[in-house]
């Protein structure tokens, strides 16, 4: 049993060609055995020749026109010259999904034409155990395909930075499918950056290529997709790359160049396709969860801005006097920009001046007594902006011939300049503010607006019609 064992593990694993050239010497000085490989043709065994080449180019095609129409086992009268040698004899051996070709010099014994229809068994029992052997291990391939995809689909739904998702899916790609080279590359529709594996020299984005990938397939790079590149392209990537897989979303693009050194099968297509498809997925339902985030923390930006407004102004309305308006000022603007530090200018009717009534800085206020000895200002014509940054101001403040009114020390280093207007043409003074603390959100630029008219309005309730309108 062990000898049988091992003499059907033999020809199973190829043994029978061994058995068919000793079979096939013994009636032909010169014998070939053939098989088609795509427009090829393989030299499996060769009896008294020394073929130049294991593969004939391109021999497929005259070799099974020269058969045409003869049915397996039939032996054939030939006068064919091949790897430099006269062909006499053919013999085809044809099956479901393999054909084989014998070649003789001279005429095959009748023993051996008795012994086709059992060579032919034999070939097939081989073929069969090669096909089902290949089967198994792409069953076995697609088995852990599929449990690479559902330990994927665990984790790749979840919000991650566009750099995580990268990462992530270099890591799926890598050990699922095990390319030589793997790379990411991000387009934000102008531009292209590489988030994964070394790229040099990145190419310039087209317009026409990317606007055409926009399903998650993918494309083999080769001769028959080369139009699709367009040939500049082409042939920068083909001498590298194998596949490149797109990844489109809602608003990101991303774009998958991987190579192996071996021809794909197409479960491994198959499993890139379905891996495409639910990384466009998730990349959208990520933009999606950016959306919402930023839409809610819009909505909870305005609602503290709407309450704080609120308070500011229940607050402004009830100071006593000047002085604690001037503080409930100053505290306003700096609490709810979250500014480190601003100042409050503003007209004083005894001193006829504008003065500098208050300096807050990391929560304290100080009252400076300092002022500048202007008239009440009042633009004949047009309406001041409600805002600008401090080069703005002093350019406008110099067109407006006051540039007085910011050339004191205090104010270096300010970055917004808020005037407190009446009527559009009548400044009371002004709220400067500097950069907001470290760690804290910026605030929008029309919030401070608001609140300079909150201001102004708070202002002009207070002096009432004593105030020179």
């Amino acid at each position: 049993m062990h000898e049988l064992f091992e003499k059907m593990s033999f020809l199973l694993h190829g043994g029978i060609l061994d058995m068919l050239a000793d079979q096939m010497s013994k009636t032909s000085p010169q014998a070939v055995i053939l098989e088609p490989q795509g427009e090829d043709l393989s030299v499996l065994e060769a009896i008294g020749i020394t073929p130049p080449n294991l593969i004939i180019s391109g021999g497929r095609y005259s070799l099974e026109q020269t058969f045409y129409g003869t049915p397996s086992l039939s032996m054939t009268p030939l006068n064919l010259s091949l790897m430099n040698n006269k062909w006499g004899w053919g013999i085809p051996l044809k099956g479901k999904e393999w054909t084989f070709y014998f070649l003789f010099s001279h005429r095959p014994s009748q023993q051996f034409l008795n012994n086709l229809p059992a060579i032919e068994g034999l070939i097939k029992l081989w073929q069969d155990f090669n096909g089902r052997e290949a089967m198994e291990q792409r069953l076995s391939r697609l088995a852990y395909m599929i449990l690479a995809t559902k330990n994927t689909l665990s984790s790749i739904f979840e919000p991650m930075p566009l750099d995580y998702f990268a990462a992530f899916l270099s890591d799926v790609i890598r050990e699922s499918l095990f390319p030589a080279d793997l790379a990411i590359i991000h387009d934000d529709g102008e531009k292209l950056t590489s988030l994964e594996g070394d790229i040099f020299n990145l190419p310039k984005r087209d317009a026409n290529l990317f606007t055409r990938l926009f399903t998650p397939s993918p494309i083999p790079i080769d001769s028959d997709h080369a139009e699709i590149f367009g040939e500049e392209r082409y042939s920068r990537l083909a001498h590298k790359w194998s596949v490149l897989l797109p990844i489109p979303s809602m608003k990101q693009k991303l774009y998958c160049l991987l190579k192996w050194n071996h021809s794909l099968e197409k479960e491994d297509l198959n499993f890139l396709e379905l891996l495409g498809n639910v990384a466009s997925k998730a990349l959208s339902i990520s933009c999606l969860h950016e959306e919402r985030d930023a839409a809610l923390k819009g909505l909870s930006e305005q609602a503290y801005a709407l309450q704080a407004l609120h308070q500011a102004t229940l607050q402004l309305m009830e100071q006593p006097d000047i002085h604690h308006l001037c503080k409930a000022i100053l505290d306003m603007f700096c609490e709810i920009s979250r500014s480190r530090q601003g100042l409050l200018m503003l007209w004083d009717m005894e001193e006829q001046s504008y003065t500098l009534r208050g300096i807050y800085c990391h929560g304290k206020i100080k009252t400076p007594t300092q002022s500048i000895k202007l008239p009440f200002f009042s633009m004949d014509k047009g309406s001041m902006p409600s805002s600008f940054s401090l080069e703005m101001a002093r350019s406008y403040f110099h067109y407006l011939k006051v540039p007085e009114l910011l050339n004191f020390p205090e104010i270096i280093g300010a970055q917004w300049v808020i005037p407190l207007i009446h009527k559009k043409t009548k400044l009371l003074g002004f709220v400067a503010l500097w950069e907001k603390e470290k760690g804290d959100e910026s605030v929008h630029i029309s919030l401070f607006e608001t609140l300079g008219q909150t201001a102004s309005a708070a202002i002009c309730c207070f002096y009432n019609k004593s105030f020179p309108f």
